[in-house]
């Protein structure tokens, strides 16, 4: 079968509302145009958040359609946006996580006083990505979460630093909220900080968030626009 552009397409995410519930799996019935990705994600900005400044969050999902896998794909920012006072920067997304409120996991978790997490009936690969955070929700707050650096298998994951709250088998873990991450800005399939999706099998999705800062007191700007740039490497 012959690898068509086409058949790479995008999706709103299931709760596509703006609030601290935006987010979750993929929403099938809801695609985005690539071609004009900028104009389908954010809505335009108010006069009083342009005074005030305003920071927004959007998921969104990339699916391979064609019968060939999409290897190693990256994501970068290929144009950030045209207005001196605003910024948008990227990160992975799996499929539990939403703005600002933290989700359980399938399964559970043992933790312990390191980098490794062991999962038990848990789907690491598809509902976590590497830069999320994730905390044992049984015992701890959010603000234990720490930031995924590598996902191994559904049931392996390694922590960016030492996993520092409460230590223990059989727990029930969340992934936080995403306002809780470190966002980045890839600006080249060569930029250290590249989000790598890996290989995308036929309908196979990946998740990411995109993530707006307007700065207070900035000044409009009309038609204003920013570029995502999705390649196998």
């Amino acid at each position: 079968m012959t690898f068509e552009e086409k058949n790479i397409k995008a999706f709103q995410c299931a709760f596509w509302n703006e609030g601290n519930d935006h987010g979750g799996d993929i929403d099938l019935a809801n695609e985005i145009s690539l071609s004009k990705i900028e104009q389908n994600i954010f809505d335009d900005v108010s006069d009083a958040e342009r005074v005030a400044g305003d920071t927004d969050y959007r998921k969104i999902f990339l699916r391979n359609e064609n019968a060939e896998t999409w290897a190693a794909v990256k994501a970068w920012i290929s144009q950030f946006t045209l207005s001196a006072d605003d910024e948008i920067t990227v990160l992975l997304g799996g499929t539990k996580s939403k703005e600002s409120t933290p989700v359980a996991l399938t399964g559970t978790v043992t933790f312990a006083a390191t980098t490794a997490i062991v999962g038990s009936g848990t789907l690491f690969t598809t509902e976590l990505a590497v830069g999320e955070k994730i905390y044992n929700v049984t015992d701890d707050l959010e603000t234990a979460a720490k930031a995924i650096a590598s996902i191994e298998d559904d049931t392996h994951l390694t922590l960016s630093v030492a996993y520092g709250g409460t230590v223990g088998a059989a727990k029930t873990a969340d992934v936080a909220g995403i306002d809780q991450a470190t966002f980045v800005s890839p600006s080249s399939k060569t930029h250290g900080d590249v989000l790598l999706f890996s290989d995308l099998a036929e309908n196979v999705y990946k998740g990411i968030w995109i993530k707006r800062v307007v700065g207070a007191a900035s000044s409009g700007y009309d038609n204003n626009q920013f570029a995502l740039k999705f390649e196998s490497s």
